[in-house]
C-alpha cells in the first residue's frame, strides 16, 4: 500500500516517515485507490492529479480548521465538512451530490 502512495502525483512523503505518518499516507492511497474506482466519472483533465491534491487539500483543509478550532461558527464542523467534500466534487467535475 505504501509504494502505491509514493507513486501517485500529489504525493510528499518524507524519507524516513514516523508511525504515525506512514499510517496517514496509507490511509491516503487506500483513500486514493477507492476513489480511483470512479476516475471515469471525473470530467478534470488529469483525473489522477485531480485526486490526488483534491483529496490532500480537502483533508488538509479540515485538519487544520479541526486543529486550531476555525471552522466557520456559522457553519459548524457537520456542514463545513459537507461544504469541503462539495468543493471536491466540483474540482473533480462531479456531479453535485454525486
Amino acid at each position: 500500500m505504501r509504494s502505491s502512495w509514493k507513486n501517485f502525483a500529489g504525493s510528499w512523503p518524507t524519507p524516513d516517515p514516523g508511525p504515525q505518518e506512514a499510517r496517514a499516507a496509507e490511509v491516503m492511497g487506500a483513500m486514493h485507490e477507492w476513489l480511483s474506482e470512479r476516475a471515469d466519472e471525473i470530467r478534470h483533465p488529469d483525473p489522477r492529479l485531480a485526486l490526488s491534491l483534491g483529496l490532500f487539500t480537502t483533508l488538509q483543509t479540515i485538519q487544520t480548521a479541526v486543529m486550531l478550532g476555525r471552522v466557520p461558527p456559522a457553519l459548524g464542523l457537520e456542514r463545513f465538512v459537507d461544504e469541503q467534500a462539495r468543493m471536491f466534487r466540483a474540482y473533480l467535475g462531479l456531479a453535485p451530490g454525486g
